[in-house]
């Protein structure tokens, strides 16, 4: 729509996006279509509080629990959880060699 109806510009220019001016991606209506670049999306998702970290999302405590709802273990962070969760699969297989 904004190719045709307002300015063309490079497709192949992965800097350049367009964008809805209200922010409903559904109302693509050409006058409500803005050129801008990525900086400039990803700056107006910060300062939306928009944005998610990764890294502060794994760096929370997480809880694992039985199927039956009963607590087995906490763990400080997501990554902690993982180290555990890779250390009981190495486990488990050294046992079922064993076995054989």
């Amino acid at each position: 729509m904004y190719y045709h109806f307002i300015e063309k510009f490079e497709y192949s220019d992965r800097s350049i996006l367009i964008s809805t001016k209200d922010e409903n991606r559904l109302h693509i209506y050409y006058k409500n279509l803005e050129k801008i670049s990525s900086h400039e999306m990803r700056l107006s998702m910060f300062e939306k509080n928009r944005a998610r970290n990764r890294k502060v999302i794994y760096s929370q405590a997480v809880s694992q629990y039985s199927i039956e709802g009963e607590l087995l273990s906490d763990f400080e962070t997501m990554y902690a959880a993982e180290k555990n969760w890779v250390l009981l699969r190495k486990v488990l297989w050294m046992l079922s060699i064993n076995n054989f």
